[in-house]
């Protein structure tokens, strides 16, 4: 596939670097703009890359700084590339001793995605990346990064972006990064605004605060208030909905399905391009092993197994063993679970340690610690000795970290990351096994015609790394209104 179509010269074309499986590259295709390239060094990826897109996905060390000599070998011009797009992993400065050792470390690949930028000059970029990116290095990190961009003649705006609040059945916080050249003269907002409310229990950094830092208006009944004219919000999209056609128990070890139905939700149309799509592919999930069923079975709908975190969320040790162990066993879980995340009382007196001997004997009313004893030596427990005092704490067989989380069907999921499809993971709502790959491709919005390559533990790394599509669309949608605004001759598909 050659690098450029001379049969559409003028459509507004885009680089995706660090593109993995092209969530981003989806996006801005269907709002019309032409991906010429994607660039990254995962090979599996790039096979799913050029599977999916028009583009051409080539494999390509990031890490390096590109001469215009070298890519013009390649068949890109300076004046060919109107925007770069991508999500280069970051790392933050280099510490020593709590000191940086440089305000511009350049070995992060965030530079590198600068450098390119720099050498074609787009008309704009879009920089996504984890939310914590605007606290490294107590935010020098980040104000650095700006004004590399500044000084290259583009004008900045960044945002904390919720993905459900556009249409995705997940929650995903994201930083992303908008420049546009200030030669174009664009002004406004740079970032789309919400589509869809999100519900309470998912909302995170972006929904609970404005940019001001003020709590938002309640999104209870729907509206963005304080607007003229006020602007409807449509319902977050369910876990669901996004599963729609998929058969809960998979038989086909190929991951091949089929529908039978039309769907009329808005998201199932966007993922089947309108119904046009009938069959898709990856629907294959890992089983839960045969020693955690017991845990899995007891699990409900929308609760996590931990056992140092209390709430409507979590199903703690003592809700699950009841019939394997005593209660007073079961009451030692509970009062460490409570108790060995207090700094005031654990000996470590960190954000999580061991809990006294005598503080357990004596609010437990225990006469000894032989359930103690045969906690700790079946591993449910672990004892240690500080300063001349014993403690325990929980161990990760009694729910120390989280673990099982069953999605619930009415709400959306919790963030899709590399590891989600362990079937310690994240589980199915209904079935007892881990999500399959086309479910998390789903929960990330990725269209059911993108087939993805290589090993099951290739694609899930492409699923949890990328960007949600549906997201990407509404960016691009917005960046194509605010160009159009100053060049209204530009042209998209």
């Amino acid at each position: 596939m050659g690098i450029i179509d001379t049969n559409m010269k003028n459509i507004m074309k885009i680089l995706d670097l660090f593109c993995g499986a092209g969530g981003l590259s989806i996006g801005f295709e269907r709002s019309g703009f032409q991906v010429i390239n994607g660039f990254d060094n995962f090979e599996a990826a790039l096979k799913t890359f050029n599977n999916s897109h028009s583009g051409y996905g080539r494999k390509y060390d990031l890490s390096n700084t590109p001469t215009m000599e070298e890519l013009e070998k390649i068949g890109l011009k300076i004046d060919e590339v109107d925007g770069i797009v991508g999500g280069p992993p970051c790392q933050g400065f280099s510490d020593a001793k709590g000191k940086r050792t440089e305000l511009d470390d350049r070995n992060d690949l965030v530079f590198r995605f600068i450098d390119w930028v720099v050498l074609l000059k787009p008309k704009f970029f879009v920089m996504e990346n984890v939310v914590g990116i605007e606290t490294l290095n107590d935010g020098k990190f980040i104000n650095v990064v700006e004004r590399e961009f500044t000084k290259e003649g583009y004008t900045i705006q960044r945002q904390i972006l919720h993905s459900a609040q556009y249409g995705v059945p997940q929650k995903r916080e994201r930083m992303i990064m908008i420049g546009f050249l200030k030669d174009l003269g664009i002004h406004g907002k740079y970032h789309p605004e919400p589509t869809h409310w999100v519900p309470e229990d998912m909302r995170g950094v972006s929904v609970s605060k404005g940019e001001s830092g003020k709590p938002t208006p309640s999104l209870n009944d729907f509206f963005v208030t304080g607007r003229k004219p006020e602007r409807k919000l449509k319902k977050y999209v369910t876990v669901e909905t996004a599963f729609s056609g998929l058969p809960e128990i998979i038989r086909d070890e190929s991951g091949h399905v089929q529908f039978n139905n039309n769907f009329d939700s808005e998201f199932m149309k966007w993922i089947t391009y309108d119904n046009s799509i009938k069959s898709t592919e990856n629907h294959i999930a890992n089983k839960v092993m045969k020693k955690y069923l017991k845990i899995v079975n007891k699990i409900p709908e929308g609760k996590i197994f931990r056992s140092n975190r209390f709430g409507d969320r979590y199903i703690g040790a003592w809700d699950i063993f009841t019939d394997e162990l005593s209660q007073n066993q079961l009451d030692i879980l509970q009062f460490l679970g409570r108790n060995q995340t207090k700094k005031t009382i654990n000996l470590e007196g960190k954000s999580e340690g061991h809990v006294p001997l005598a503080l357990i004997l004596e609010e437990l009313h225990l006469e000894s610690d032989k359930d103690l004893k045969f906690l700790a030596n079946d591993a449910w427990i672990s004892k240690k000795e500080v300063n001349g005092i014993v403690g325990y704490k929980l161990r990760t067989k009694a729910g120390l970290r989280p673990r099982f989380f069953r999605l619930d069907r009415k709400s959306i999921s919790h963030t899709i990351l590399t590891v989600d499809f362990d079937a310690r993971e994240k589980i199915h709502p209904c079935q007892n096994r881990g999500l399959s790959l086309r479910e998390g491709a789903r929960l990330q919005s990725f269209p059911d015609n993108v087939i993805f390559q290589g090993s099951f533990k290739e694609i899930a790394r492409q699923i949890g790394n990328a960007v949600p599509p549906r997201m990407a669309f509404h960016i691009a949608e917005r960046i194509k209104k605010l160009l159009l605004k100053t060049t209204p001759d530009l042209q998209f598909h």
